[in-house]
């Protein structure tokens, strides 16, 4: 079994869940961070272009914050469709607006998601060699 290993990355490690400097998994950049970071830099002009890593002590608490947010996510995201066929059923020949007005709540309860937002973290690959049907999964 290999384990590929990300990338090196200079500058400080700081895990984003006990905000100590660790090693640990790195953090996705999105567009959540990339905003975030856009505005340290630009606005608060205090940018101190940590990289953000999880620790394997605080991966669990992670994942659950993560799992979390993600279904929020969905769920915020499903109600806003809803509320937007609902404004579509009985939009009574305004459509238009009904479809505004849909999109424009849909986008809010997208951004009312991201007040629990947790970053995706990039796992390793892990390659598998099997030797047979049957066999048991050996390290290459």
């Amino acid at each position: 079994m290999l384990i590929a290993m990300p990338k090196t990355v200079q500058g400080k490690k700081v895990c984003i869940m006990c905000g100590k400097e660790k090693e640990g998994l790195n953090v996705k950049e999105d567009h959540v961070i990339t905003a975030m970071r856009w505005v340290k830099r630009n606005i608060t002009k205090n940018p101190k272009n940590y990289h953000m890593v999880v620790c394997k002590d605080d991966f669990i608490a992670y994942k659950k914050k993560r799992d979390s947010f993600e279904r929020k996510r969905a769920a915020y995201v499903i109600i806003g469709v809803l509320f937007t066929l609902l404004l579509l059923a009985f939009a009574n020949g305004r459509f238009l607006g009904a479809i505004f007005y849909g999109v424009g709540i849909t986008i809010f309860m997208y951004l009312l998601s991201l007040l629990s937002y947790m970053p995706a973290v990039d796992v390793p690959i892990i390659q598998q060699k099997r030797r047979g049907p049957n066999s048991i999964l050996e390290p290459r």
